[in-house]
């Protein structure tokens, strides 16, 4: 029996290690056991042909094909094969059952739990609340050496133009010291407000806030030190929601005011604030849940 270059190719349907054997290697697993030419052949071609089945067979000779199949020698007994078999046939079994619980009941909860707060965290950062308050808490962000960095620039404009259309009588600028011989985000924040024309006496700083769970903690001692009462929270649209669920955690009256400017521009960009602030939001309700404060480094 000759077979078509084409059919050659496909005479490896058995595994070794993972590997697909080759003709030769298939011809030699059948050498020597008393078969002639044309029946080995015609046992390669049926193999062949019952391994790409979908039939129980074609499981069962595909199933012969798997590494892990357990080998028998010429010794091992008809009940200790049989034992074997329904070994590999229960662990298999069970791997893939296990897998599928794990994805049904932990991996697509989970993944749609994420997409959920991802969802409304995105939303959230396009809601805007008119109201007046007592004052506007600018969270803190970088410095670069004695000015403000253009992202902290944009919150600060922000809540300059809250005041000079009245929307809060005060602002609180917060963040510590980032490097050393530089201001501290708050004083910064402060020196360019005067700069820009906002009275001195209407402007309170915190200068020792490094996360922003402090930067609502510190803000709220300076607010309550001079009776303010509701707040404006001034931040990146992504940013508002786990900034503004923290100023209420700690007690403040607290409301959305993002930018309308953000540095994060295109969907490239917006996905990964998206991604990391839905990462650190997740930590913060979860340290809520087990009573812990997280690490949060923005």
């Amino acid at each position: 029996m000759s077979e078509t270059p084409e059919e050659e190719r496909e005479l490896s349907e058995l595994g070794k290690d993972g590997k697909l054997l080759s003709e030769e290697e298939l011809r030699a697993t059948l050498h020597g056991k008393g078969l002639s030419e044309e029946q080995r052949e015609a046992m390669l071609l049926g193999w062949r042909r019952l391994a790409k089945s979908n039939s129980p067979a074609g499981w069962v000779a595909r199933m012969g094909a798997d590494p892990a199949f357990p080998s028998f020698h010429r010794d091992t007994g008809r009940w200790q094969r049989r034992h074997m078999v329904l070994k590999y046939l229960v662990q298999r079994l069970a791997l893939g059952k296990k897998a599928m619980f794990i994805f049904k009941f932990i991996i697509a909860p989970a993944a749609l739990l994420v997409a959920l707060v991802a969802v409304r965290i995105y939303t959230y950062g396009n809601k805007v609340v008119d109201v007046k308050a007592d004052a506007a808490i600018v969270l803190g962000a970088a410095v670069w050496g004695d000015e403000v960095s253009p992202v902290f620039r944009e919150r600060i404009n922000h809540a300059l133009e809250l005041y000079r259309t009245g929307k809060v009588g005060k602002i609180i600028f917060t963040g510590g010291q980032g490097n050393r011989n530089e201001l501290t985000e708050a004083a910064a924040a402060r020196h360019y407000a005067i700069k820009n024309g906002i009275p001195e006496r209407d402007i309170l700083i915190e200068e020792s806030s490094h996360t922003t769970f402090e930067n609502v903690v510190n803000a709220k001692h300076a607010a309550d030190a001079n009776g303010l009462k509701r707040v404006l929270i001034v931040s990146d649209p992504m940013h508002m929601r786990r900034a503004v669920t923290m100023a209420r955690d700690v007690g403040l009256e607290a409301y959305p005011s993002p930018t309308p400017t953000t540095r994060y521009q295109g969907w490239r960009s917006q996905l990964v604030s998206l991604a990391d602030e839905t990462y650190h939001y997740i930590g913060y309700l979860a340290g809520k849940v087990f009573n812990y404060q997280l690490p949060v480094n923005e």
